[in-house]
């Protein structure tokens, strides 16, 4: 892992991403304060032409998975991944952005996604497990939030 990438913070990447999205003419969204909002849904929503859900991560992190919420009474909790899944099968333009992306992120903003990207195959790769020429999906038990 690069030292550069992995100093940067998941607040670092979003300022970068929100940035370039904004040079460019995007809207933006972002739930600032998602402790009442359901669980998993993507960071950012952006729209121009199209409409892109980007979830972002530190270098190497994974979205979350869904659980049990550890309530007396138990109840499904989505993750990040039924989200990026449901949002993809859906049609949506879908990403898991790290900050070694952000020469893709720049180029997907202004000229559109690329499949030989490193961002649109690490997410294809982790949506769809065992995919040729893709990275195998981390174990759940490997999976961080953030």
């Amino acid at each position: 892992m690069n030292v550069v990438w992995s100093s940067w913070t998941e607040a670092s990447l979003q300022a970068f991403v929100r940035r370039t999205a904004r040079i460019c003419g995007w809207l933006m969204y972002h739930t600032a304060f998602s402790m009442k909002s359901d669980p998993g849904f993507p960071d950012l929503v952006l729209v121009k032409e199209r409409i892109v859900y980007a979830e972002l991560k530190r270098e190497g992190l994974w979205p979350t998975e869904g659980r049990l919420s550890p309530n007396a009474v138990p109840r499904w909790l989505n993750g990040q991944r039924e989200w990026l899944e449901a949002l993809a099968r859906a049609g949506g333009e879908v990403y898991l952005w790290w900050p070694s992306d952000s020469h893709d992120i720049a180029t997907i903003l202004t000229e559109g996604p690329n499949p030989e990207m490193a961002c649109v195959r690490r997410l294809r790769g982790y949506l769809i497990p065992g995919a040729a020429d893709h990275p195998p999906r981390p174990a759940a038990a490997a999976a961080v939030g953030g």
